[in-house]
């Protein structure tokens, strides 16, 4: 699954992962072993893997299987099968927003007005996630962030992550369609992968309890709550996120503009 940090990861994640023959390799739940799979697959450069490979120890996975690994803040090196989950860029900024404290964000913002990108991101909030993840991402493009505001350097960030993604064709899963009408959108993806839908995917929140990895509940049902969480963004932010990054969303099948933010509608 190739996405975006922020973008509905997890959610998804937790979907999938109760299909009978879907394996989460990482980051459903952090823990060392999740970690440790996470690494090997990020260089992994087959679309397959011996059923009993130790790293695959304790998943159970019989031989057919998928093994579903997150792809959010680096990108493979080799062609690979799945699929794309694509979120609208104003609910992943605002969602990265929630994700700081309030503190680090005003002296983060403080530091970046006054010139001093290194003190802003030694803090250790989002300027420094965003420059980690672009530097796993595009190192090259990474080391010219210096001069941008934090919406600038997620902009960026937006279009070549998920700009690329759009070219490889791909099967691409709106994130907004799927929390809106989960059963067809997964009865869909299951087509795609190759594997019969099964009902209790729906219901994969009963299975779990506590958060998951980036500070996400694994109790809640799949709905349309998180869509409204745009509007955490001001109007002027939300007008210039959908101005810079036209070009990414556009190519991923949305249709935005400010006057219709909230209701993200998808083109067929």
């Amino acid at each position: 699954m190739a996405s975006l940090a922020r973008g509905g990861e997890t959610l998804m994640l937790r979907t999938l992962g109760a299909h009978s023959r879907i394996h989460v390799a990482a980051q459903l739940i952090d823990s060392p072993e999740s970690e440790k799979r996470l690494r090997f697959f990020m260089d992994w450069p087959d679309q397959t893997i011996p059923c009993h490979h130790e790293i695959l120890s304790g998943l159970n996975v019989h031989d057919g299987d998928l093994i579903l690994v997150k792809q959010g803040i680096w990108e493979h090196r080799w062609s690979f099968n799945g699929f794309v989950l694509a979120r609208n860029p104003v609910a992943v900024f605002a969602s990265l927003l929630a994700y700081d404290d309030q503190k680090t964000a005003r002296r983060e913002s403080l530091l970046l007005r006054l010139g001093c990108f290194e003190r802003a991101r030694a803090l250790g909030g989002n300027i420094e996630r965003l420059s980690r993840w672009f530097g796993n991402i595009d190192p090259c493009v990474a080391v010219s962030l210096t001069y941008m505001d934090l919406l600038e350097i997620f902009a960026a960030f937006y279009n070549r992550r998920m700009g690329r993604l759009a070219t490889l064709g791909l099967p691409v899963i709106r994130y907004e369609d799927f929390i809106r009408q989960p059963a067809d959108i997964l009865k869909e993806l299951c087509g795609e992968l190759g594997i019969e839908y099964e009902d209790g995917m729906v219901d994969s929140h009963k299975l779990h309890s506590g958060m998951g990895h980036g500070k996400n509940p694994l109790d809640r049902p799949i709905g349309p709550s998180s869509i409204d969480k745009s509007r955490r963004v001001s109007r002027r932010d939300r007008e210039r996120l959908i101005a810079l990054t036209a070009e990414a969303w556009e190519r991923l099948g949305y249709s935005l503009s400010e006057d219709r933010l909230s209701f993200l509608t998808a083109m067929p």
